[in-house]
């Protein structure tokens, strides 16, 4: 596990100026799958006991770091987004033989879900409260608190293109290598701005249609 007094007092402080917005308190048996033709698909056997906690947050589009964790205090997940309740959305439930809409919806996560699903111990994880922390208050806390946080916003303002919030989740992530059990499996990176695309002499940025 950590073994930095500096590492444990950042993940502290994450935790301390976050608001918990999630939270999952277990599961229910139940049969269905997404219709989609990619790994989210399923079918899955469960569905999550949830309710949210925030609900002004949950809706509202701004950049937040957010992470989940268990019933025993141990980081699960994290991760960065614009929009809570699409990262995190209800998806309508569909009948796995046919794809006929079952008249419910599950709440969804690409990674989370699917690792609740798979874990033989699943009732010793609840409840699983995500938590959340808008680019502004994670700034200030970065600023505040220095150690790995404020190294991490220093690196990160060199360099205009990167975003705080993912800057943090690399650093997160980073710490599963010390021993946190999270279960993300894909090294979170930072993503360069599209370029402008140039047509018959004209530099400009193109349309999403």
């Amino acid at each position: 596990m950590l073994e930095k007094k500096s590492e444990v007092s950042a993940l502290m402080a994450l935790v301390a100026t976050s608001s918990p917005i999630l939270a999952i308190n277990g599961t229910m048996p139940s049969n269905w799958c997404r219709n989609t033709q990619d790994r989210r698909h399923g079918p899955w056997g469960h569905k999550a006991d949830y309710f949210v906690i925030d609900n002004d947050l949950w809706n509202r589009r701004e950049e937040v770091l957010y992470f989940s964790i268990d019933a025993s205090g141990q980081w699960r997940h994290v991760g960065s987004t614009i929009q809570l309740n699409d990262r995190w959305r209800a998806s309508p439930m569909h009948n796995p033989d046919d794809l006929a809409f079952l008249g419910d919806y599950a709440l969804f996560h690409s990674t989370v879900s699917p690792a609740i699903e798979a874990e033989p111990n699943r009732e010793q994880l609840f409840p699983i409260t995500v938590y959340a922390i808008p680019i502004s208050k994670l700034r200030t806390l970065c600023e505040s608190i220095g150690g790995p946080l404020g190294a991490v916003l220093e690196e990160t303002d060199k360099n205009p293109n990167y975003k705080l919030t993912i800057a943090v989740e690399m650093w997160v992530f980073s710490l599963k290598q010390s021993g946190i059990p999270l279960w993300n499996t894909a090294t979170p990176v930072q993503r360069s701005p599209r370029k402008p695309q140039t047509c018959r002499g004209f530099t400009g940025h193109t349309a999403n249609v």
